[in-house]
């Protein structure tokens, strides 16, 4: 890679941080930080201010390269030798490495890379560390690339993915740390109370635990038949905008509530329906376990569906605004919906990357029989 590209990926996350911190801050219009933003902002007849926005303009694009490196030595410190980066944590937010060179392998035996050479096969015995396993499949790849791939396609292609792969997982931490910052500014200012802090937990845990669902159910299916549409954390975040717009007093509405009743229960059915599995052809195992999970998580969301309808009937009175920080949850649903778009995007590249290098093991093994 050229240096200069070298430091625009390296500067990439610690824009990113900057760039979702000023997202965050100006859609929030209840917040003191929006005050200080727009003030910042006013430059009319005020040069001073021109100048202090032109200086912090330089000074975050320049400090988007220092304060994004760090940001890729904490991602690479989480993916490669925390003490969660061998079997993950939620994934695809952190992906487990011994579950990715699995997939690297699939059906090859890992004592078969040892290829009759005793000291190969001494490197591969030790495979309960999978630093040690990575070590060895790693110039493995690189042997199969100098005697197979002629012309540089898949060394180029190999090097896309793995580039895309580790931007991506290291903007979404930039993205996660700037959300972080604004709330802390929040906390500071005395702006959130602890139903904020309830709300933004929850609502941020439930998406994460339905997109690492997600992908378990995708797993679970046959390769063969892996068509299975699973889009739980997105209806969650479809309810969530559903509530925002429905129930905000500050939104100028006239939704008939037994409308926005049938809407956010048909919501909610088909969020039952995509945790469900496919019968016709059997894609998604089905057992007494995984159908009551089910049959809980959909009594508790038409629960939640028969409150919110109930809370907006009581709007008129005027309660949900003393209730709700709407803000608060439109930072949620800026958040769940951008961390949705990274982490899918990342685990398609996971795929792609582990597709192409299984692809180079299998046909070097090929070829040393």
């Amino acid at each position: 890679m050229k240096p200069d590209s070298q430091f625009v990926r390296w500067g990439i996350p610690g824009w990113t941080l900057a760039i979702s911190f000023i997202i965050f801050a100006l859609f929030d219009n209840n917040s003191k930080i929006i005050v200080n933003t727009a003030n910042l902002f006013a430059t009319q007849g005020n040069g001073d201010n021109f100048w202090a926005l032109l200086f912090a303009g330089v000074l975050t694009i320049g400090a988007g390269i220092p304060v994004g490196y760090l940001i890729y030595q904490i991602y690479f410190y989480l993916r490669w030798v925390s003490p969660v980066s061998k079997n993950g944590f939620w994934p695809p937010a952190i992906h487990g490495r011994m579950e990715e060179m699995n997939d690297s392998l699939r059906e090859i035996k890992k004592l078969t890379l040892g290829f009759g050479e005793p000291w190969r096969e001494g490197v591969i015995k030790d495979t309960s560390d999978h630093r040690t396993f990575w070590h060895y499949i790693n110039p493995l790849l690189h042997e199969a690339l100098v005697k197979i791939d002629r012309n540089d396609v898949y060394y180029r292609h190999l090097g896309y993915l793995k580039e895309t792969l580790h931007s991506l997982g290291a903007s979404h931490l930039g993205f996660l740390f700037g959300y972080l910052i604004y709330l802390d500014m929040k906390l500071a200012s005395k702006e959130l109370t602890a139903g904020d802090i309830a709300i933004i937990l929850v609502c941020t845990v439930s998406n994460y635990f339905l997109i690492t669902r997600g992908e378990q159910n995708r797993r679970k299916q046959k390769v063969e038949k892996r068509h299975f549409f699973d889009a739980q954390a997105e209806l969650f975040t479809s309810m969530l905008i559903f509530v925002y717009a429905t129930l905000n007093p500050n939104i100028n509405q006239t939704y008939s509530p037994f409308i926005t009743g049938a809407i956010l229960l048909g919501l909610v059915v088909m969020w039952i329906r995509s945790v469900g599995s496919n019968d016709k052809d059997g894609t998604q195992p089905q057992d007494a376990g995984e159908n009551e999970e089910r049959a809980m998580i959909g009594v508790a969301f038409f629960y939640l569906a028969l409150v919110v309808w109930c809370l907006y009937v009581s709007n008129e009175y005027g309660i949900m605004s003393k209730m709700v920080n709407w803000s608060t949850i439109f930072g949620v649903i800026i958040y769940n919906s951008i961390t949705i778009a990274f982490l899918k995007i990342k685990q398609n590249t996971v795929d792609s990357l582990t597709m192409v290098q299984y692809y180079l093991i299998k046909l070097l093994a090929n070829e040393k029989r």
